[in-house]
């Protein structure tokens, strides 16, 4: 898989960030997928997803390319449109991953593999006040706010 270190973002317009307060997840009904980027920048007409991670190490995470490469798949859902690539921001560090029909693939392999293992993930708290104020409470298998038969 090809990746080109760059120092900054490209030029465009940030038109949906997570970062300073939570934004509504994009979601796919036909992958089954549920995510929020980093930043949705709108680069020359096109969508590129920024994600930014925190890694002592300097090397890149497949775990982390496969999670850009979710949000490329939502945003050619949600907002119809190809991805090229995404970037992910080390520290500062960041990097071209291109959305490629290999990488594509690999992802929706990955999906397949683990919904068919039977394990779903679980919520590791007890407070209803976290589900009720959670984005992904409507989806979420095991929020309180259907433990508890309540709906938002």
């Amino acid at each position: 898989m090809k990746i080109k270190s760059e120092n900054k973002l490209p030029s465009g317009n940030i038109f949906r960030t997570d970062l300073n307060k939570p934004s509504k997840a994009l979601v796919s009904d036909k992958y089954r997928l549920i995510g929020k980027p980093d930043y949705l920048l709108n680069v020359n007409g096109g969508i590129i997803p920024v994600e930014f991670k925190t890694s002592r190490d300097g090397k890149i995470k497949e775990g982390h390319i496969l999670q850009l490469a979710s949000y490329c798949l939502l945003i050619e859902e949600c907002y119809k449109q190809k991805v090229d690539y995404g970037i992910l921001d080390y520290n500062g560090d960041k990097y071209e991953i291109p959305f490629t029909d290999e990488l594509k693939n690999e992802l929706l392999n990955v999906m397949f593999n683990i919904r068919n293992e039977g394990e779903q993930p679980t919520r590791n708290h007890e407070n209803y006040g976290k589900c009720l104020n959670c984005s992904y409470n409507f989806g979420c298998p095991s929020s309180l706010l259907i433990k508890e038969n309540r709906k938002v």
